[in-house]
C-alpha cells in the first residue's frame, strides 16, 4: 500500500488515516479463535502493540500486555478526533499503563493527538508522554520552553529530574492551545537515531541510547515518572490526548516489509500470537531465573526429567536433560533477537544472573571449578545445590549453561557472562579423558571423569555428552584462538573413529564405553550393546570433524555403518539394541538382557515399565543423507528446513495450541505417566521464530546478534564456524 513512497510519507499516511476509517473488519474466526490474547485486526499493522481511542473509556482497545488505565484526575470528554478524548480535569491528572510488551524501548514508535496549554508551551517544561524502563531509563516527549523534544534520560542517584542524555528537538513552528496536533515520535537504539514529527513535518537525527535500556515498566500519558518531583510532571486541566497508537518498530523499518500478502500478514499475526501466548505462560513459571523441564496441567507443578518423578518441590529448578532452564531461557533470548522485544531479554538475563550465582568456582587438586550441578533449590539466600544433584557432563548440564552465557555475552556485552562461560570451558578441558573422550559425570574428589556406574574415565556418547563437549571446544577456540581447544576437539574425533564396533555381526557404536573403548553398562536398562541411538550421534560428530579438517578418514566409519545397515536391514527397520557378539536384537531391564527374537522374552520385556521405544521397531538412521550433506558449508540447524515446511509446521501445530498458549500431551510413559502436561522448552517455538525471521524480519540482518536458529551453542557462534586451524599431527 506504500510502494514507492518514502518511509516518512508512508508512515504518516498510514498513521494519520489508520484510525479514522470507522469500523474495521475483524480477523477470520479460524485464526482469532486459536489465540487467547487479542490479535490485531486486519487494518492494523502486525507491529501494533497498543491502541487507545478514548472514545468509550480510558482503557486500551488493543494491547499486547495489560491495557487497563491507571492514573488520576483524567476522564473521557467529547470533542476528540473521532469522538471522545482523554482529558485532564484537575492539575496532576494523567494516565498510566503497564509497559511490558506494550512499548518497545529499543525500536519503537508512538503517535497521538494532543492539544492544550502544555503543547502550546504555556506550562514550561511539560511531559506529554513518558515510558520508564526496568533499567531506570526514560524515553519521553517533552514540551520545552522553545521546542518539542524526544528525550532519553536516566535515573542517577537521588536527582529528581533524571538528567537528559539525548534530545531531539522539533522547532519548526509555534503551537496553539486550541488546535489538535498529531505527534509521532520514534527511536532506534541500534542505530542511535530518532524521529519526531508534528502534523507531517519531520525532523530526524542522532538519538543516543544504550543498546539495551531495559524493558518497559510503565508509561504515562500526560505526565512522567515521579510526577510530583520531576519538572513538567504535573499538567493542568483541559490538556487533551487522543488516538494513541504504539508500534514495536522504529520508523526505519516499521513499514519496510510491504510485500507481505494479506494471507501472509494474517499468518504472521497468528504465528506471533502463538509465540507470545506460550512465552507469556512460561515466563510466569520462572523461579529466580529457573524452570523445571515439564509441568502438570492445569496445576502447573513441575516435574524432573521426562516426568519420571511425577511432581517435585515447587522450588526445585533443573539444568538437566537438554530441556532444562537454559534451553527455556534460550527460547526467550532467541525471541528477543527475532522480535526485538526487550521483555524477552530481561527474562533471559534473569537466568544468566542465576547461572553466575549458581556456578561452583572451587578448585580441586589443581582442577578448575566453573561447573554446575543438575538441580538446584531456590532458597531465601539464592539457589543452592539440590540433594543428590550430580556434576554431569551429559544432558547439557554444563554445555547448555555455557551456550546461554556466551549468547548473553554476545547480546549484552557483559563480560561476566563470558568469564563464567570460559571458566566452564576450562572445566571441560580438565576432565577430558586421556583417550580423548568425555565421561557422563565427574568425580571431583579424585579429579577424573566417571561413567554412570562410576568406572574411571570411560567415554559417553549417550545424551550427547561427547557431541556437546566437542561443540564447547570449538566455541572456545573461536573465542580465544588457542590451539589447545582444537587439539582437544581432534582427540575426541579420533576417539569416535577408534570406538567403532565392527565385526561379522554388527557395525556402529554403543552408548557408553570403558577406558579401553569396550562397551559397558550404563543405567540398568542401557546394556553394553550396539545402539540405534548412538549411531546418528557418532555420525554427526564425525561429519563435523570432517567439515573442520577435510580429512576423509572421519567419514569412513559412517560409510561402513551405512553399508551394514542397508545389508542387514533391507526394509530399513531395526530395534534399539543389538548384541555385539551375535547381532541379535535385545533390550534390558534391571541389568538383565532380554532377546527380542525370542517370543517369550519379547512378551516379558513388553511388560516392563520402561520406554516402549526399547522394544519397538524404528526406521534406520539415514546415514546416506547425512553423508550427502557433509560438504555443505553451514552449521546443522533449522536453516536446512525450507520456509514452506516451516509454514506447514506452524499451521499444523498452532491449530493444536490451547487457549492458554500451551501444547499439552501425556507426560511420561509406562508406569511413569502423570497425565496432561507440557514442556517448558519446545522446539516448535524456534520453528515459529525462524519463520517470522524469514518472512517478516524486525531488524536488518546486520543488526541481528545471534545465529543458530535458537541452538544454544550455535547462537553465539561466528559465521565462520568451520574456519579453524586444524591441528597438525
Amino acid at each position: 500500500m506504500c510502494m514507492g513512497m518514502s518511509i516518512k510519507k508512508c508512515v504518516l499516511s498510514v498513521v494519520s488515516g489508520l484510525f479514522c476509517c470507522g469500523a474495521v473488519q475483524a480477523l477470520g474466526i479460524e485464526i482469532g479463535a486459536r489465540a487467547s490474547a487479542p490479535v490485531p485486526e486486519k487494518n492494523f499493522p502486525p507491529t501494533l502493540s497498543f491502541y487507545a481511542s478514548f472514545d468509550d473509556g480510558l482503557d486500551a482497545e488493543f494491547s499486547r500486555s495489560e491495557g487497563g488505565a491507571g492514573g488520576y484526575n483524567a476522564e473521557v470528554a467529547p470533542g476528540g478526533i473521532t469522538n471522545g478524548a482523554m482529558t485532564i480535569v484537575s492539575k496532576g491528572g494523567h494516565l498510566s499503563f503497564r509497559g511490558d510488551h506494550n512499548v518497545n524501548t529499543e525500536n519503537g514508535t508512538i503517535t497521538f493527538w494532543c492539544k492544550g496549554s502544555a503543547i502550546a508551551g504555556a506550562e514550561g517544561d511539560a511531559w506529554l508522554w513518558q515510558v520508564r524502563t526496568t533499567g531506570n531509563h526514560f524515553i519521553g516527549i517533552r514540551r520545552n520552553g522553545s521546542a518539542l523534544a524526544l528525550v532519553f534520560s536516566s535515573y542517577q542517584g537521588t536527582k529528581p529530574n533524571y538528567p537528559d542524555i539525548s534530545i531531539l528537538n522539533w522547532d519548526k513552528g509555534a503551537f496553539n492551545a486550541d488546535v489538535w496536533y498529531r505527534i509521532t515520535a520514534s527511536w532506534d537504539a541500534q542505530l542511535d537515531k530518532g524521529w519526531l514529527d508534528v502534523n507531517g513535518q519531520m525532523v530526524e537525527g542522532t538519538f543516543n541510547m544504550p543498546d539495551h535500556p531495559g524493558a518497559a515498566l510503565i508509561f504515562y500519558v500526560g505526565g512522567g515518572a515521579a510526577g510530583r518531583q520531576v519538572t513538567g510532571g504535573l499538567l493542568n486541566e483541559d490538556n487533551r490526548f487522543d488516538e494513541i497508537a504504539i508500534y514495536d518498530r522504529s520508523l526505519k523499518n516499521l513499514y519496510e516489509n510491504n510485500s507481505l500478502s494479506e494471507d501472509e500478514a494474517d499468518l504472521i499475526r497468528w504465528v506471533e500470537a502463538g509465540v507470545r501466548n506460550n512465552l507469556r505462560e512460561i515466563a510466569k513459571l520462572q523461579n529466580l531465573g529457573g524452570w523445571m523441564p515439564v509441568y502438570t496441567w492445569p496445576s502447573c507443578i513441575g516435574a524432573t526429567s521426562q516426568g519420571r518423578d511425577q511432581v517435585v518441590n515447587r522450588d526445585l529448578i533443573s539444568l538437566n536433560k537438554q530441556i532444562g532452564t537454559s534451553r527455556v531461557a534460550g527460547q526467550f533470548l532467541y525471541a528477543y533477537d527475532v522480535l526485538r522485544d526487550p521483555v524477552y531479554l530481561d527474562i533471559a538475563i534473569k537466568t544468566g544472573e542465576m547461572l553466575i550465582d549458581a556456578q561452583f568456582t572451587d578448585e580441586y587438586e589443581g582442577h578448575n571449578g566453573g561447573y554446575w550441578v543438575s538441580d538446584y533449590i531456590v532458597t531465601p539466600r539464592g539457589v543452592e545445590r539440590a540433594p543428590g544433584a550430580g556434576v554431569l557432563l551429559q544432558d547439557g548440564v554444563q554445555s547448555d549453561q555455557l551456550g546461554l552465557l556466551m549468547a548473553l555475552y554476545k547480546v549484552t556485552g557483559d563480560i561476566r557472562y563470558k568469564n563464567a562461560a570460559v571458566k566452564n570451558g576450562e572445566f571441560f578441558m580438565d576432565y577430558q579423558n586421556p583417550d580423548g573422550s568425555w565421561s557422563s559425570a565427574v568425580d571431583l574428589e579424585n579429579g577424573i571423569g566417571i561413567t554412570t556406574r562410576r568406572d574411571p574415565q570411560g567415554g559417553e556418547i549417550n545424551d550427547n555428552a561427547m557431541n556437546f563437549a566437542m561443540d564447547v571446544m570449538l566455541s572456545l577456540w573461536h573465542f580465544s584462538n588457542e590451539p589447545r581447544f582444537m587439539e582437544a576437539y581432534k582427540k575426541a574425533a579420533d576417539w569416535f573413529v577408534d570406538a567403532l564396533i565392527e565385526n561379522e555381526h554388527v557395525c556402529g557404536w554403543a552408548l557408553q564405553y570403558d577406558n579401553q573403548k569396550n562397551p559397558v553398562w550404563a543405567r540398568d536398562f542401557e546394556p553394553p550393546a550396539l545402539s540405534y541411538d548412538a549411531i546418528p550421534m557418532a555420525a554427526k560428530a564425525l561429519i563435523e570433524a570432517y567439515r573442520l579438517s577435510g580429512d576423509d578418514r572421519y567419514l569412513e566409519p559412517i560409510r561402513k555403518t551405512s553399508t551394514w545397515l542397508k545389508t542387514t536391514f533391507p526394509d530399513g527397520k531395526m530395534y534399539y539394541y543389538y548384541d555385539i557378539a551375535s547381532g541379535r536384537p535385545l533390550t534390558a531391564y534391571k541389568n538383565q538382557i532380554y532377546f527380542l527374537d525370542d517370543p517369550e522374552q519379547m512378551a516379558l520385556a513388553q511388560t516392563f515399565p520402561i520406554s516402549a521405544a526399547m522394544t519397538a521397531i524404528h526406521d534406520c538412521p539415514d546415514l546416506d543423507s547425512m553423508l550427502a550433506k557433509a560438504n555443505t558449508a553451514g552449521i546443522d540447524n533449522d536453516s536446512a528446513i525450507s520456509t514452506g515446511n516451516l509454514k506447514t509446521q506452524a499451521i499444523s501445530s498452532l491449530s493444536r495450541q490451547s487457549e492458554d498458549g500451551m501444547w499439552l500431551y501425556i507426560v511420561g510413559s509406562g508406569n511413569y505417566v502423570f497425565g496432561n502436561g507440557f514442556a517448558a522448552y519446545r522446539i516448535l517455538l524456534l520453528r515459529y521464530l525462524a519463520y517470522i525471521e524469514r518472512i517478516d524480519p524486525r531488524v536488518p540482518a546486520e543488526l541481528r546478534h545471534l545465529g543458530g536458529d535458537g541452538d544454544l551453542l550455535k547462537m553465539a557462534a561466528p559465521g565462520n564456524w568451520y574456519d579453524v586451524q586444524w591441528p597438525t599431527e
